[in-house]
């Protein structure tokens, strides 16, 4: 059985589970008769039983044979795994062995970055011909069904598997971590400092803490780092780790910023009004309350005719974004629009209507909202701070304090000075090459194959 047939027999796999599991919560008459008033429950208890019956039988038949087929499945995927049955491509670093890798995040989240990267390193590992699957604690439900599986079907590790561990987050299998008998490599994305949540969100203060704790807890059992920044080696040096370790920046799908912007939004905001523009979630270390500050100053100095979108997602109830309605009140300030849960393809319309972009973030990881607005030809103009700098790689324009009258009158200078966007945006395009997703794709490969090299030699 060739690559090809294998991965077809999973995507098969995961369908046919899905479309049981959806036969039974959603359309299943039983689930239909507990929903109806007793008058309708006693016609079908009458007219229908035997379909019901037929129905439940059916069901148990399907449970069983999916059962089975998931047996047969790994005992192919067992097979594989030591060269059993299966046609794949030579290995190209010419080992006498094909390591599994497999990948590891708390959350695999739907257009989240983290996400987005861990499935296109799969791709790209399969592409280069290793063994690999994803592995996850929880799984957006618009992930496609055979992308990933749950950290509870995770196989017994051998020696020769090379796992990489994607913390940015509280994650259940850190202690577990300390068990493999495998290489690790650490891929960090940051972790949000919990000063932040304070008085805001004691979850996430809580959440936070713990998940620094564990990236401290689990140094001795990693092999090696890939920070996604120098800020985040950094962080990772201060909290003692001497390992290798290798800046790679965050793998973006850039093809997917291809697809056409909604026009109602590039329609509605292209009127001759200036368009200042951030992105990213509405969290307490994003500094949502000085880029309205600046706003307003350069709203009140340079331009009456400009308005300020803050997209990204938040909750009614949140008390940051109740926090921020209030710094909105208290300024009386208007033109500060809240887009709110919106598509992507809405989300590429802001960008495409955008004059500037904004970003007085005190803590990122790596920001990838910047890299958004090189790919759209916003000129940036950023607070200097964590991995912004990184990100930047002296591209755009950094303010290195909250002077909001200093920070009003850059704005003012990008905005009116067409010379200096030109400048701008060319930086912004030197820079943006960097992160060419072929060129990170085979980087993060290469690691894995040395990796995979060193422990050949270690076994013979």
């Amino acid at each position: 059985m060739d690559r090809e047939s294998i991965e077809k027999l999973n995507q098969n796999i995961e369908y046919l589970n899905s479309n049981l599991i959806t036969v039974n919560n959603e359309w299943a008459l039983e689930e239909i008769y507990a929903r109806r008033s007793s008058l309708f429950k006693r016609l079908i208890r009458k007219f229908m039983r035997p379909m019901w019956n037929q129905q439940r039988e059916f069901n148990k038949a399907v449970a069983a044979a999916l059962n089975d087929i998931f047996r047969n499945q790994e005992i192919i995927i067992r097979a594989i795994s030591e060269g059993e049955g299966f046609e794949a491509k030579p290995y190209e670093l010419g080992s006498n062995g094909r390591p599994r890798v497999i990948q590891l995040v708390s959350s695999l989240n739907y257009g989240d970055a983290v996400g987005n990267e861990v499935i296109a390193f799969k791709r790209a590992l399969q592409e280069a011909g290793y063994i690999t699957e994803i592995f996850a604690g929880t799984i957006h439900k618009r992930i496609a069904p055979y992308m990933a599986k749950s950290f509870q079907r995770l196989p017994e590790l051998k020696s020769d598997d090379i796992v990489i561990y994607h913390f940015a987050s509280e994650c259940a299998m850190a202690e577990r971590i300390k068990d493999f008998p495998c290489r690790v490599i650490l891929r960090y994305h940051n972790i949000t400092p919990p000063r932040f949540f304070h008085g805001y969100d004691a979850n996430a203060e809580k959440a936070t803490a713990n998940g620094l704790r564990q990236v401290r807890e689990i140094r001795p059992y990693i092999d090696c780092c890939l920070p996604v920044s120098e800020f985040n080696m950094q962080d990772l040096q201060t909290m003692g780790y001497d390992c290798p370790m290798h800046v790679l920046p965050i793998l973006l799908q850039l093809d997917d910023y291809k697809q056409d912007p909604d026009e109602a939004v590039i329609d509605k905001y292209s009127d001759g009004i200036t368009n200042i523009l951030f992105v990213g979630r509405m969290a307490p270390n994003k500094k949502i309350e000085d880029v309205i500050s600046a706003f307003v100053e350069y709203k009140k100095r340079y331009d009456k005719a400009v308005r300020l979108f803050l997209v990204g997602s938040f909750g009614e109830e949140d008390k940051y974004y109740q926090f921020l309605q209030k710094h909105i009140a208290r300024l009386k300030v208007q033109d500060v629009i809240f887009p709110g849960h919106i598509s992507f393809a809405e989300i590429l319309g802001y960008y495409k209507a955008a004059d500037l972009f904004l970003c007085m973030s005190e803590h990122e990881g790596f920001c990838v909202p910047l890299v958004e607005a090189m790919y759209f030809d916003v000129p940036i103009v950023a607070y200097v701070s964590s991995a912004i700098t990184d990100t930047l790689g002296g591209s755009g324009v950094l303010v290195d304090n909250k002077d909001f009258g200093k920070v009003a009158e850059k704005i003012n200078q990008v905005i009116h000075n067409r010379n200096l966007q030109e400048q701008i945006i060319a930086g912004q395009r030197r820079r943006l090459e960097d992160f060419d997703q072929d060129k990170i794709s085979a980087q993060m490969v290469g690691f894995v194959g040395d990796m995979a090299k060193e422990e050949i030699r270690n076994a013979i």
